[in-house]
């Protein structure tokens, strides 16, 4: 193994050993539509989940909010618990719409709270690690996510055949962007995965262009697996990629770590 790849082996291979696997089954607030194709949604801004998964043998609830609309998009709703064929399932999904041509979007964050229903007090999950799907596009809309790396996000995987998600890198988050073509939502050409740690909260920023040719309105859906269901081994994703590049003083504790285990051995 490389230096490399065993600096990226302790930061995030260790992280998914210690994963809590999330699933978003229990939402507090019943659904109010449906969205055909898709399945039920509900339409607030604002929906809590209870018992999404545990920190230290507690269960945690989990509360997640939707921005207001950036430029000629509107917010649909969110979905709970979706199911898709016979690989998706448990699933939270994230649905608005283009209204009209021209860039925008809406944001999400996920926000995580000691478990019992009252979310008064935030909790601190130690590891997270999330596969999001259906992050595809089309001809005349593209299809982005931002995450940040203030959020704790220690690294992602892309898909490892041609015309995946791309992934460009900047000093304070990673833009993920769609092939532009129709995928199904289990299929890695479409999806990327994220680890974080020891976070409370997680914004991801939803961003589309939609051109004038397209039909309107155009909706924009992408789900998130928090437990891995739909692809638990992460068959034909790559390798992860560490966020942020390690620094001088951690590749320096990493090569004395590296060397000592060396010396034991």
């Amino acid at each position: 193994m490389t230096f490399l790849a065993w600096s990226v082996f302790l930061l995030t291979g260790n992280l998914q050993a210690q994963t809590s696997p999330l699933i978003f089954n229990d939402p507090v607030q019943a659904t109010n539509g449906t969205y055909t194709g898709l399945g039920p949604y509900y339409s607030g801004t604002s929906m809590d989940f209870l018992n999404v998964g545990t920190v230290n043998g507690s269960a945690i609830d989990m509360r997640v909010t939707a921005s207001t609309p950036v430029g000629p998009y509107s917010f649909i709703g969110l979905m709970p618990n979706v199911s898709i064929g016979s690989t998706i399932s448990g699933d939270l999904g994230f649905l608005h719409e283009a209204t009209s041509a021209g860039f925008g979007g809406v944001d999400y964050t996920m926000t995580f709270y000691q478990g019992g229903g009252t979310f008064a007090h935030t909790e601190i999950v130690p590891q997270l690690h999330w596969i999001l799907n259906d992050l595809d596009g089309e001809s005349v809309q593209t299809e982005t996510v931002t995450a940040f790396n203030a959020d704790g996000l220690q690294s992602y995987q892309i898909g490892s055949s041609t015309n995946h998600v791309s992934a460009v890198r900047s000093a304070s988050s990673v833009l993920f962007t769609g092939p532009g073509f129709n995928t199904n939502e289990n299929d890695p050409t479409g999806a990327f995965v994220l680890t974080y740690a020891d976070t409370s909260a997680v914004t991801l920023s939803f961003r589309s262009n939609t051109s004038a040719s397209s039909g309107f309105p155009n909706a924009v859906y992408t789900g998130l697996d928090g437990d891995l269901s739909s692809n638990p081994t992460l068959s034909g994703f790559g390798t992860p990629v560490a966020v942020p590049e390690p620094s001088g003083a951690l590749l320096i504790a990493l090569a004395g770590l590296s060397l000592h285990m060396r010396r034991r051995q």
